[in-house]
């Protein structure tokens, strides 16, 4: 059978849509691969890694939208912040056009779940040599990472003479003037200074950071599943964090000895309207406990109060056995206290908007 011979308009043709489809599938490919470099963040480590067994303070927290609770609260949260920006942006609009603020409904609670870390660590580090602390956060997010760095890498190639961005052992430091972040592959770092973060990169690199699950300094935690879960070892940071119970920030008279005492601490959001929390504090023997017991009782009463006046409901409990003491806690109304909040701030944005400028 004789082969048949093409015009020159059909090999045209051919090669013209054979370019295409190649270039077709280029695009495709690269399209993917952008999608990627966009969303995935990349290899990432269990931000516990980065305490050091020996901290005086560490804070870790689970990822919340796993946890039916925490999830409802942040959709209610995002849901109300929605509802007061739908409500001001519809008033600045004509009558006739005021349908459209509802458009800005449905991708918002979605975008603010995306800056929520999957995994989180906040640790207070200790300077061996000045015993200086200074707080490393470690965040784990879902998406964004590799843009952000980018960009915060763009804007650091003209910083000004001891700004620059460096690496050390592998890892991109940036100075932020007062602050600093690293990226140790697709974890987030950052802190105060520099040398923190070199200290925590070289617990990474090392392998002598804190083992996933395990607790710092051997602090005990209270019995329950926590979305949010810490520690303190250092008796002068505990005690200043228990200060902070009594309205005002201050027992008003002489606190027991804070040497050796230790704090566990957790929290769980049950709900979009309760959250419920406990401690554990360790005292080092009966007389501490029941000399801090007498401190904190009237303390939480006091908070108590406090807090129900502002529209929410307070419920604790406090245990002494023997050197311990378990403080539970239970705050309700959340949910709708957020709501009486937002109603609030739309009632002053309108009240403001009504009123006459003072402008001639």
């Amino acid at each position: 059978m004789a082969k048949k011979n093409r015009t020159p308009g059909q090999q045209v043709f051919r090669f013209v849509a054979i370019g295409c489809g190649v270039m077709f599938v280029i695009g495709l490919v690269v399209m993917v691969l952008g999608a990627v470099w966009v969303f995935s963040p990349g290899e990432q480590v269990e931000t516990t890694a980065i305490l050091d067994p020996a901290a005086p303070a560490a804070v870790r927290a689970v990822d919340l939208l796993e946890d039916e609770g925490a999830r409802e609260l942040i959709d209610h949260m995002a849901s109300e912040i929605q509802s007061v920006n739908r409500e001001m942006n519809s008033k600045s609009l004509p009558e006739e056009f005021q349908w459209l603020s509802n458009l800005q409904r449905a991708p918002r609670a979605k975008d603010f779940k995306t800056f929520i870390p999957k995994e989180l660590a906040v640790t207070v580090d200790k300077d061996p040599s000045t015993d200086e602390i200074e707080l490393v956060v470690a965040a784990n997010f879902r998406q964004f990472v590799r843009p952000f760095r980018t960009m915060i890498s763009m804007v650091h190639s003209d910083s000004k003479e001891g700004q620059q961005k460096y690496d050390y052992r592998g890892h991109e430091i940036l100075p932020l003037g007062d602050a600093a972040v690293a990226f140790y592959g697709g974890t987030v770092l950052h802190s105060s200074k520099t040398a923190v973060l070199e200290r925590v990169i070289d617990r990474l690199e090392d392998g002598t950071g804190l083992q996933a699950g395990a607790a710092s300094a051997n602090v005990e935690l209270p019995p329950g599943d926590w979305d949010l879960s810490g520690d303190i070892s250092d008796g002068d940071i505990a005690a200043s964090v228990l200060a902070e119970i009594p309205p005002g920030g201050h027992f008003g008279t002489a606190t027991p000895p804070s040497d050796g005492l230790l704090l566990g601490f957790g929290a769980d959001f049950v709900s979009a309207d309760e959250i419920r929390a406990a401690s554990l504090m360790e005292c080092g023997t009966v007389e501490l406990a029941t000399a801090w017991m007498s401190l904190l009782q009237p303390a939480w009463e006091s908070r108590q109060a406090s807090v129900e006046s502002q529209g929410f409901n307070l419920d604790f409990e406090m245990t002494a056995n023997g050197s311990q003491i378990l403080t539970e806690v239970s705050l309700n109304g959340i949910e709708g206290r957020i709501s009486e909040i937002m109603d609030q701030a739309i009632q002053i944005e309108t009240s403001e908007s009504a009123s006459p400028s003072s402008n001639p």
